[in-house]
């Protein structure tokens, strides 16, 4: 909340309307926080944006000041061929696992741009 008051001139704190941050709820791989608050600002045009951009800025600096780290978000596909049959319906068949090489490089892709 300090970065925040602090980096956001804006920002209602007389009471008038609500400012909260407060942790949401955590699980294995993640912690929610919500950020609640208010400004003296019209939620249009080039100082909104700006103004929203200074109150990501102070929840970074809060980050990174406390020392947490973001971990890179990862995906995990299991037992999928991504590779195109020979209908050419390019529809993911489940349980051949994706390796290098699952297309021939030289099969016709008219029309798989539709596809997607």
């Amino acid at each position: 909340k300090d970065e925040i008051d602090r980096n956001c001139p804006t920002l209602i704190t007389d009471g008038s309307r609500p400012f909260r941050v407060h942790w949401r709820n955590y699980e294995e791989d993640h912690l929610e926080v919500i950020v609640d608050c208010h400004f003296e600002q019209p939620p249009i045009g080039d100082g909104y944006f700006d103004n929203r951009q200074n109150v990501l800025e102070a929840i970074a600096t809060t980050v990174k000041r406390k020392g947490i780290k973001f971990a890179i978000p990862t995906s995990i596909s299991q037992n999928m061929d991504l590779s195109v049959d020979d209908t050419s319906s390019n529809k993911v068949q489940e349980g051949k696992g994706a390796t290098k090489g699952a297309y021939d490089e030289d099969e016709d892709f008219d029309g798989l741009d539709s596809a997607f």
